[in-house]
């Protein structure tokens, strides 16, 4: 395999730098009143100033971590616009096309998009695309019928931030009298804020009477309403939550912001992730990486991504709602050594998944299929 060139990984990563703010302003005219058909366009226009104003040659490296529908046309038209030598472009995305992918002008779209690129053999010659996890990569490649390799999702959180959050709260952990479980991210019927209310009577009701023998819980909901508001089933869940005593349940009312996010999370000794299979059987999920990097208990919806991050005896899986109040009894009865086998494979994510890893990894694909620096 060749050695990765240092000059094509700084230049590469000066264009994300670059490159990032062009494309951050033309996402942010996105509500101008122009139609949406315009918007590919317009940013197909910013990638191709952003590759001739930095003067970019078939050694750099363009990664586009977060490819949506828009994304997937943008990138089809310069490719298509010119007989011109591009930069390689490691795409990644973290949806699925055959479920929610954002601003896809109609279903199977993106895929078509896809498969013009590999009959016009632009394929790991200089386009390499990715997925956000390894479920989604293996249902892509089974989808499209061409390799899709996963790069999962760089560290959110710094290392030693992480390490002295669950090293520092470990020793207060056994001396608590409640156990603090979170549900977090704006409320969504997809992130199973529906069932919420359920979950927490029924925990309630076996805590109750089980007496001592269990850790009591309390319960950190955020209740961030999503983009379009509150739908009718959220309505009724706060509805419900909504009478349950403040030792029981402390609401979270506003946007977090990431220092704000942190501080709730690395509060948290559980982290409860009811979602729905169809919606995160292959999505991916930042919430469930920062859980897994900060050494949380993780509870998930089995077969889904966030379930997918569950190693050992770090965490539990759950179907029903009377599985998740299951779950999270039998955590609440043996804590300590869920807490433990979640902080070990915390330390082991961690430094399989170090910033430098996941640069030198979309530096060597290109590299092994022979493309880095051969192609006329």
């Amino acid at each position: 395999m060749q050695k990765p060139i240092e000059g094509s990984r700084r230049s590469g990563i000066n264009l994300l730098r670059r490159a990032s703010n062009k494309l951050n302003r033309a996402f942010g005219r996105r509500d101008d009143g122009e139609p949406k058909a315009a918007l590919p366009l317009k940013l197909a226009s910013t990638i191709q100033s952003a590759i001739d104003d930095m003067a970019l040659k078939n050694t750099d490296h363009v990664l586009i971590h977060t490819a949506d529908g828009n994304i997937y046309e943008a990138l089809n038209l310069v490719f298509s616009s010119a007989d011109q030598v591009l930069p390689h472009f490691h795409v990644c995305t973290p949806y699925d096309p055959n479920g929610v992918m954002p601003n896809q002008a109609f279903p199977g779209r993106v895929s078509d998009i896809v498969k013009e690129w590999e009959r016009r053999r632009f394929l790991d010659d200089f386009v390499h695309l990715y997925a956000e996890n390894p479920r989604l990569a293996g249902h892509l490649s089974r989808l499209w019928l061409v390799q899709v390799a996963s790069l999962d999702a760089p560290l959110v959180i710094d290392v030693a931030d992480a390490k002295r959050v669950f090293t520092v709260h470990d020793p207060a952990v056994g001396m608590r009298d409640r156990i603090i479980i979170s549900a977090l991210g704006p409320a969504r019927v997809e992130k199973g804020f529906h069932i919420l209310p359920d979950i927490v009577s029924g925990l309630i009701a076996r805590i109750e009477s089980a007496g001592r023998e269990a850790k009591y819980p309390h319960f950190v909901i955020q209740s961030t309403p999503q983009i379009v508001g509150y739908t009718k089933p959220i309505t009724e869940a706060l509805e419900r939550l909504a009478v349950f005593e403040p030792e029981w349940v402390t609401f979270i009312p506003d946007v977090l912001n990431g220092e704000a996010f942190l501080r709730e999370i690395s509060a948290s000794d559980v982290v409860l992730m009811p979602y729905g299979h169809e919606q995160y059987r292959y999505r991916g999920s930042i919430i469930a990486m920062e859980a897994l990097c900060l050494g949380k208990i993780i509870v998930a919806t089995e077969d889904t991504y966030p379930a997918s991050l569950i190693f050992g005896g770090s965490g539990e899986t759950a179907q029903s709602t009377s599985d998740f109040v299951d779950a999270l009894l039998r955590i609440l009865q043996n804590f300590d050594e869920y807490a433990a086998e979640a902080r070990l494979q915390a330390m082991r994510y961690l430094e399989a998944r170090a910033d430098e890893n996941y640069v030198r990894f979309c530096l060597a694909r290109a590299s092994d299929r022979g493309a880095l620096g051969v192609r006329q």
